[in-house]
């Protein structure tokens, strides 16, 4: 009876840490991008959960700060793991036509990229393996003659909002 009480408990433990290594199992780190401009290697690897303004189009996928950061912006690329919950999917898919701008809440793995990419400058270069689309603030779709919507940063060298400062000394995630 001991044998079998072992190896069950050896089983169940085994299966646990299984699920932790896949990344999904594990509770996302809250994290602003002011955050993550001023140190990306403390988040490598990591599952966090970030607000960033989702930048899309053609050959283009870029999460950008959501509010006007005191650092030079992160080169962050976006990748939707194709494994995302329904809910996730569906705020997806009301976004991926065309091109636009998306305020959202975006939950998955931060890494940096090894492999060259057109979508990116050039510099150290970041992705965010999304696998949870948790909230759509604002989306609106663009074209190159509109301008960009008033809640886009713009600007941000030469000022710098209270809101972003606040952001980045107190490690808080605002979700308006």
């Amino acid at each position: 009876m001991n044998c079998r009480l072992s190896i069950w408990i050896a089983l169940l433990l085994a299966s646990v840490v299984a699920w932790g290594d896949d990344g999904v199992a594990i509770p996302p780190q809250e994290v602003t991008y002011c955050q993550l401009a001023k140190d990306p290697s403390s988040f490598l690897g990591k599952r966090i959960r970030v607000r960033a303004l989702y930048v899309y189009g053609f050959e283009l996928q870029m999460l950008k700060s959501p509010v006007c950061c005191p650092l030079p912006e992160l080169k962050m690329g976006v990748d939707f793991d194709p494994a995302m919950d329904d809910r996730s999917e569906k705020l997806f898919h009301k976004l991926d036509k065309g091109m636009g701008f998306a305020l959202a809440v975006f939950v998955g793995r931060f890494e940096r990229i090894t492999n060259v990419s057109s979508q990116l400058p050039s510099g150290d270069r970041f992705q965010l393996t999304v696998d949870t689309v948790e909230k759509v603030e604002r989306s609106v779709r663009s074209s190159g003659r509109r301008k960009d919507p008033s809640w886009v940063p713009r600007d941000c060298t030469v000022s710098i909002s209270t809101a972003a400062k606040a952001e980045l000394e107190n490690g808080t995630n605002r979700h308006d």
